[in-house]
């Protein structure tokens, strides 16, 4: 058996270029999207407001969209919790 440590450099949200925080904010999104049972209890109704409007509009495709619109604060408060490459891929939690 071999063991190989690597070592990278890792960024706060606030650190990365705007490719990478959009990145960040459109993986934040889609993971939502995917798998909402992972919101913050609090932006759960204003989540719901959204897929019901993109259901109403018949608009699925600009889910993401309203989510952004409605949630910005709620998604930019998530992506600070983590540490990411210069790419925006997620790395880890910032433990306090």
């Amino acid at each position: 058996m071999k063991t190989i440590t690597e070592t990278f450099d890792v960024f706060k949200y606030d650190e990365l270029c705007k490719t990478a925080q959009d990145a960040v904010v459109n993986q934040t999104i889609q993971d939502w999207i995917e798998c909402p049972d992972i919101i913050n209890p609090d932006a759960v109704e204003r989540y719901g407001r959204a897929v019901k409007k993109s259901e109403q509009m018949q608009t699925p495709w600009f889910l993401g969209e309203y989510i952004w619109e409605d949630l910005k604060q709620f998604i930019l408060e998530e992506a600070k919790q983590s540490y990411y490459l210069a790419s925006g891929k997620w790395h880890s939690f910032i433990e306090d």
